[in-house]
């Protein structure tokens, strides 16, 4: 079950790349004076926690449930995973976008800590169910990968 978890792992971080570098992409070309340093680093920590995340993710409700075929499960996963990561990584970019304020008083920090507590909510709240979608779709066919027979794909099944 590792080696599942670390797939999930590889296959969700590489989500999260993609997903962060359109993203840097499409800022990059928008604002005047982009912050280029900062849109690298996103997409690091966009990685990175998403790999994480979803290895952890993965291990935890796809080996532990037994109630739901595996591409359920696997998409529950994935689901939880695009939540919890973008729940996570939105507080980081805050608080890495304001390391400069950082070093200036007590107050300041408490309130960058604030800022970053309210962004991780609306985050949450408001972005991260727009990427719920992909994060199932990516869990369920890694699922799927697992099954001894996995059959074909329900939506798809219906257009042919």
């Amino acid at each position: 079950m590792a080696d599942d978890a670390r797939a999930a792992g590889v296959a969700f971080g590489t989500l999260g790349a993609v997903v962060s570098s359109l993203w840097a992409v499409s800022k990059v070309l928008t604002v005047p004076n982009p912050d280029q340093q900062l849109y690298a680093t996103v997409i690091v920590a966009a990685t990175v926690l998403t790999a994480l995340v979803g290895a952890v993710g993965w291990s935890q409700v796809v080996t532990r449930f037994d109630r739901w075929p595996i591409p359920v499960r696997g998409a529950i996963a994935g689901a939880l995973t695009i939540w919890a990561a973008l729940t996570l990584l939105i507080p980081v970019v805050v608080l890495i976008d304001q390391r400069s304020a950082l070093s200036l008083s007590r107050t300041i920090i408490l309130e960058a800590l604030g800022l970053a507590l309210l962004t991780g909510t609306v985050g949450m709240v408001f972005i991260g169910i727009f990427f719920l979608p992909f994060g199932a779709l990516t869990g369920y066919l890694l699922g799927r990968r697992q099954t001894d027979d996995p059959g074909p794909i329900p939506v798809v099944a219906r257009f042919r």
